[in-house]
Parts: C-alpha cells; structure tokens; sequence
C-alpha cells in the first residue's frame, strides 16, 4: 500500500507526528492520516531536520510559506520529544541512553576544563572530575531530559 504524500497550506503551521525516520523520505502522522514527505519538493524540510536528530515518536511542526517570486520557504520546529510510557521496557532503554549521555558530556566538559587550565587530560584528572560533575548532575537534574541533543535540555 502507497502512502500518500504531504500537502502544507500557505501560512499554516502542521503539527506532524514522525513514524519512520530511517530513510527518506520520512512517514509522518497528522491525527490519524498517515503520509509521506515528496522527496523532491520537501529536501528542505530534510535539512532543517538533520541537526533536530529526531527520533521515532517526536512531534514536529511545519510551516509553508509561498515567495513572492512562487518560490516555497518551509519552517520546521521541535514541538516535543517522544517518551515512553514509564515502568516498560522501551522506558529503562530511554532512560539508560540519557544517563549514558550524560556521562558523555561530563567527560567531555572535563576534558575541556583541563585544557583550559593547561593541565594533561589524562585519566587521573579525566575520571574523577567527570565522575564528580556526573553524581552533582544526577543529583540536580531529572535524568528523563537529559535525552537528546544538548540543545535540547530544558536549562
């Protein structure tokens, strides 16, 4: 079965539901009809998404608008992550690659503080600053948005 392919209206901002996002172009969701993106007519839509790394579930929201010259303009914003339903087995993964990325990023932030303080960052200074910067994160943070991008991050 052949899905059809999305339509925007002038000036209208379309709130779509991502379904598939592994090869474009990717199926999305609008209330209960489910479509295509042209792979054509909406590669901007394509770029605009890229550094959104967005996922399975997430809720977008497009905006065509028409140039004087006929020419098409798409505007596309996060509207917002999927969650899983706690207490499932979906939920321990999500929660499980949030830590992870957060230990990720305080490993990274102690690698650039001891540069920026011209010391080696070897694994001696490394692990326990990233350690500690990860339990203070942990402790201030709830880890369910540290999901994502940290552009993402509610703070």
């Amino acid at each position: 079965m052949s899905l059809p392919d999305v339509g925007f209206r002038p000036d209208t901002p379309t709130a779509l539901t991502i379904i598939d996002c592994a090869v474009w172009p990717y199926t999305v969701q609008a209330g209960t009809t489910q479509a295509k993106f042209k792979v054509d007519a909406h590669s901007a839509i394509l770029k605009e998404l890229q550094p959104m790394s967005i996922a399975i579930g997430d809720t977008i929201q497009v905006t065509a608008s028409k140039g004087t010259d006929g020419s098409v303009a798409f505007a596309v914003e996060m509207i917002a992550r999927h969650r899983p339903e706690p207490n499932t087995e979906e939920h321990a993964q999500w929660k499980y690659d949030g830590i992870v990325l957060m230990m990720r990023r305080c490993i990274a932030s102690a690698i650039i503080n001891c540069k920026a303080n011209n010391l080696e960052p070897t694994s001696e200074l490394v692990g326990p600053m990233a350690t500690s910067m990860f339990i203070q994160c942990c402790k201030s943070f709830d880890v369910n948005y540290l999901i994502g991008d940290p552009d993402d991050l509610p703070f």
